[in-house]
Formats: C-alpha cells, sequence, structure tokens
C-alpha cells in the first residue's frame, strides 16, 4: 500500500496519474475521479479473480482504479463497493472495448461499443442495469 487519502484530501495521486493515465483521462471527462477518505492505494492486489491497482478501501476497491480479470479482460474506472460505479472503460479480450456509466457493476446509461476503431452500434445506446433500452438514436429496443 502506498498512501492514504485524508478526509477530502487526495494523498497518492501523484502515483496515480503516473500509472493510469488512462483511467484518469475517463474520470475526468465527468469529474468522478474522487478519491474516499480513508483509502489507501494498492497495486496488483488480487480481487475478484484479477488484479487491481488503483484505490482500496474495507477490503475492495474504492475509487479511481483499474482491475485486469482472469480472462484478460479490463474494467477501469470509478469503483464503489467493488463494482463500477460512474464512468468508466471495460475492455472484452477480444478487442471490442465499452465506455459508458455504470452503476453497481451494470451499464447504465449512455454507452458506447467499439471494435477497431468503430462504433458498434448494435452494442450502444442507453441502458438500464445491464439491459439495452435505447439504440444510439433515443430509439426503444428489445434486445
Amino acid at each position: 500500500m502506498i498512501s492514504t487519502a485524508p478526509a477530502g484530501g487526495h494523498s497518492g495521486i501523484t502515483k496515480w496519474k503516473e500509472l493510469q493515465p488512462m483511467t484518469l483521462a475517463l474520470l475526468s471527462l465527468n469529474g468522478s475521479g474522487q478519491i474516499p477518505a480513508g483509502a489507501t492505494y494498492v497495486a496488483g492486489e488480487s480481487y475478484d479473480g484479477g488484479k487491481y491497482s488503483g484505490f482500496w478501501k474495507d477490503g475492495q476497491p474504492c475509487g479511481p482504479g483499474r482491475r485486469v480479470g482472469s480472462y484478460n479482460t479490463i474494467d477501469e474506472g470509478q469503483f464503489e463497493n467493488g463494482k463500477l460505479n460512474g464512468y468508466a472503460r471495460y475492455i472484452w479480450n477480444d478487442g471490442y472495448y465499452e465506455i459508458g456509466h455504470w452503476k453497481n457493476g451494470e451499464v447504465h446509461g449512455l454507452s458506447t461499443s467499439y471494435k477497431d476503431g468503430s462504433v458498434k452500434e448494435e452494442y450502444s445506446g442507453t441502458f438500464e442495469n445491464g439491459k439495452r433500452v435505447k439504440d444510439l438514436d433515443g430509439n426503444p429496443v428489445s434486445d
């Protein structure tokens, strides 16, 4: 563990910026990169079948972080209670990646999927608790 953030402070953020520029760029887009008071920075911590680097509190990811899963999937962004919560990016092991909003570990809100630099409209749109409810044009879908 590297450091502890004081109440309202950002101790350890310099090290975080060096190690996770993409995560910070994602979080800065909507200002959700908050480091909870009392959180510590960890690198390579075993968590949920993978390795997690980022801020940690009460035995789980809490704050900005990045987890590489057991199948080489990557999720990075804001964590709360061990799950993605806020603006994040998820990368599948086949090259697809998704950028959008998450709630309690599920895609929730606007999300866009990409493969080979192109938007994959059939996997993009507005989501509610992990289920796509509208396409990118705002039309209802029945996925």
